[in-house]
């Protein structure tokens, strides 16, 4: 079963780092697809909507049909390959990426183009989950803990109701939405890349 797939770069990130990350989720049912880019490929447009130098797209298979046969013990799995991906490529020794693009967002990026987890809701909507520059390996763990407990409830349409009025509210790009997780609110909030004042 395909729906783990990883896309990454690998002049910003280990092989080997991928190659631990598939063996620790792979079993007989699922073996993730991997797709490896040698270097960044020139991105014309917004930084936050460019291609980070790992992204991991969680499909809605994994939790309609797979995740319903192994049951919780591999989500747990999961959820711990991504954290260790995650300190790897989002700590302050992680890789300095910069997105080469046409645009950068309110004058400052405050989020990193290292790691990005990637959501297809429908054929109209993806979500692409962000990660905030400079987290603590505490702060980092609660980003992905409260990130695939999102999309599990997104997937079993089990999502809190705030959320949902805030998805509402979010702006889309090319039928992509960004959101991100803040720390203070203990919530998921979409994020804009275009300054307020100029969405009209």
């Amino acid at each position: 079963m395909n729906s783990i797939r990883l896309v990454y770069v690998s002049e910003a990130v280990p092989d080997q780092l991928i190659e631990e990350f598939v063996e620790t989720i792979s079993t007989p049912e699922l073996t993730p697809i991997v797709e490896r880019v040698e270097k960044f490929p020139f991105q014309a447009g917004i930084e936050w909507l460019a291609p980070t130098a790992l992204i991991v797209y969680i499909a809605k298979p994994y939790f309609e049909a797979f995740l319903s046969e192994m049951g919780k013990d591999h989500y747990a799995l999961l959820k711990n390959a991504l954290k260790t991906v995650a300190n790897r490529l989002l700590g302050r020794s992680g890789p300095k990426v910069r997105i080469v693009s046409g645009s950068r967002v309110r004058g400052a990026n405050n989020y990193s183009m290292a790691f990005s987890i990637y959501v297809v809701v429908n054929e109209d909507l993806n979500l692409k989950l962000l990660f905030p520059l400079n987290l603590t390996t505490e702060e980092i763990h609660e980003a992905i803990e409260a990130y695939t407990d999102f999309i599990e409830n997104l997937y079993l349409g089990n999502i809190n109701q705030d959320i949902m009025d805030k998805l509402k509210d979010g702006r889309v790009f090319g039928r992509t939405m960004l959101i991100a997780y803040d720390f203070e609110k203990k919530i998921l909030e979409p994020i804009s890349p275009i300054p307020n004042n100029v969405h009209k």
